[in-house]
């Protein structure tokens, strides 16, 4: 099984045991935990090291978390992370809980790459186009791709949302030669 695969199930493992009200504090609480635990490489290397005590290694994690979330599930969690050597799961725990988050606030993250800088209204234009055809509330950063002659490109979870100068080029390209 792959990494990505387990850390899904730990962190839906966690979430299944939250009630509404507290899912987003302990989510957001293992996200900024486990940024920190990673951030500080004595403490990540420490926790990697095959001469940490497991006795140990849960002391350590116990420690950082609680400055975040004195929450029993958000230990627990951690600890069976430990026993389970699965700890060099983090990483990917971390991501899948920020993404688990979004997906409990039917919210998704996009950043929408156009040509050039653009105006305040286009900007708000192209997030109103994306929100129409989106059944999630969308977070929303612009960026700039220099290979764009025009137009934007945005994904959203995995949909491609192309209204480049060159998808509709290569639409015309089809249409005509479909004709011929």
């Amino acid at each position: 099984m792959s990494d990505s695969t387990l850390a899904e199930r730990y962190t839906n493992a966690l979430i299944a045991n939250l009630d509404n009200k507290t899912t987003d504090k302990v989510v957001s609480a293992l996200g900024d935990a486990s940024q920190a635990i990673m951030n500080n490489e004595n403490v990540w290397a420490t926790l990697q090291s095959p001469m940490t005590s497991e006795k140990d290694r849960l002391s350590i994690l116990i420690s950082a978390v609680e400055k975040f979330s004195k929450n029993k599930h958000l230990n627990n969690f951690f600890r069976v992370l430990i026993q389970k050597k699965r700890l060099h799961l983090l990483p990917q725990i971390q991501t899948t809980a920020k993404r688990a988050l979004l997906n409990f606030h039917n919210t998704a993250e996009t950043t929408i790459l156009t040509a050039s800088e653009v105006s305040e209204t286009t900007q708000q234009k192209i997030v109103q186009e994306l929100q129409l055809r989106s059944d999630k509330k969308l977070r929303v950063s612009f960026g700039i791709d220099a290979d764009l002659i025009g137009g934007f490109k945005a994904t959203i979870d995995n949909t491609v949302y192309d209204g480049s100068v060159q998808q509709s080029l290569r639409q015309f390209k089809a249409r005509l030669s479909t004709k011929n």
